[in-house]
């Protein structure tokens, strides 16, 4: 019985400190183009260390503006921000309109054509649904999907020999939406544009 009581003691104080939050240097960037030193609650979930929680950012993120001073954050009321020192490096979140709704959209590739991503939570079971997004010329988000994204750039992008290209050959998956867009840069003569310059 004793044995059972400290593994339950044991599991409670594992459970409360990996439940503490991560606060990640970070960058805000105001509804008028500012940008403010904070740190952001990027709400990591158990023993992940240093990565960001995929569901819980893309309609509020909770910031340290000064110590002590918390606030949270909706879609609507800034421009985005950056977490500084994920593992991924620096990751850039944007408000941005998807379907009606605001939503912080993660920025993976920022370019010709700016690609944009987050999670959704399937109904029936809960697990992730990886969700992806284009940015057309006149600021429309345009969902990519699976079965149909070739098809769709093609559309959106008839002159792009690129997009045609694939269509036919079929190369890249569509969880590699990111070396896709960046070979496509690439065969254009250009790099990745740092994602700091915002619109």
């Amino acid at each position: 019985m004793k044995s059972i009581n400290f593994l339950l003691f044991f599991l409670l104080l594992l459970g409360s400190s990996s439940l503490k939050a991560v606060m990640f240097p970070g960058t805000l960037i105001t509804l008028s183009g500012d940008s403010i030193a904070v740190k952001i609650d990027a709400g990591v979930g158990f023993f992940s260390g240093k990565s960001v929680n995929p569901t819980s950012i893309k309609k509020s993120v909770t910031m340290e503006l000064a110590p002590g001073r918390i606030k949270k954050f909706k879609p609507t009321d800034i421009q985005g921000f950056i977490i500084h020192k994920t593992k991924e490096g620096s990751v850039a979140f944007l408000s941005k309109e998807v379907k009606n709704k605001q939503y912080f959209v993660k920025l993976i590739h920022q370019g010709s054509v700016n690609l944009y991503f987050f999670y959704t939570r399937h109904p029936y079971d809960g697990g992730l649904i990886a969700r992806y997004f284009l940015e057309t010329f006149d600021g429309e988000m345009v969902q990519l999907r699976e079965f149909t994204w070739r098809k769709q750039l093609v559309e959106l992008y008839q002159h792009v020999d690129f997009f045609n290209r694939e269509r036919a050959e079929k190369q890249y998956r569509f969880g590699k939406l990111k070396d896709f867009f960046q070979d496509y840069e690439r065969s254009l003569g250009k790099t990745q544009q740092n994602f700091y310059a915002w619109k």
